[in-house]
């Protein structure tokens, strides 16, 4: 999956021009797998130095497909995803030998690989499975100086954006804010 993902962003990129779309402007995201999906493939198109995108967006993104879910601080609290589920969802993403793979699982990037990540919007609620290694991720990119505007939730659960529940609202304006001020004079440091 990541290698299509890279594929197309790299196609955008290439691109822009003949597709009528401001390459400055382009931002790549995603919830859950997508958001590992997301940053992993602007790790490769930095490491290709190919075109990386101006923003990513980080909402609820496993990055460490390596440690095991149950290893986890919230590694059991979320009663639609027992441990055994999540070990299944982990072994059909990946082989258990390859999960500590930067591509699979972008938390065991270099820093000098994340210096030079876009900037980014990160998401992550506090009762997830995914919630220390986004808010380690997003520690890391600032560590770096990569502009990060990021927002732990206290009171949702894994995949309350696209489900529309609990915070989704606040989720959703800090989304599409990001998305509005992407590569503008208006999102000033002071903004992030």
């Amino acid at each position: 999956q990541v290698y299509a993902c890279y594929d197309v962003l790299q196609y955008f990129g290439e691109n822009a021009d003949s597709l009528g779309i401001d390459r400055k402007r382009i931002g790549a995201g995603g919830h859950s797998a997508g958001g590992n999906l997301t940053a992993a493939a602007i790790l490769m198109a930095i490491d290709s130095h190919g075109f990386v995108p101006a923003l990513q967006i980080l909402d609820y993104a496993g990055l460490d497909m390596k440690t095991p879910p149950e290893e986890k601080r919230n590694g059991t609290s979320n009663p639609k995803i027992p441990v055994w589920k999540a070990e299944f969802y982990n072994k059909m993403y990946v082989d258990p030998e390859d999960a500590g793979e930067i591509y699979c699982s972008p938390l065991f990037a270099s820093d000098q690989q994340l210096a030079k990540m876009p900037e980014t919007l990160i998401l992550y609620c506090d009762n997830d499975t995914f919630c220390d290694e986004g808010e380690m991720f997003q520690r890391r990119l600032l560590a770096q100086g990569v502009p990060v505007y990021g927002k732990r939730f206290f009171h949702s659960s894994h995949g309350f954006v696209v489900q529309r529940k609990d915070e989704y609202r606040e989720a959703e304006r800090m989304i599409l804010w990001a998305l509005r001020n992407l590569s503008t004079e208006e999102m000033g440091e002071n903004d992030r």
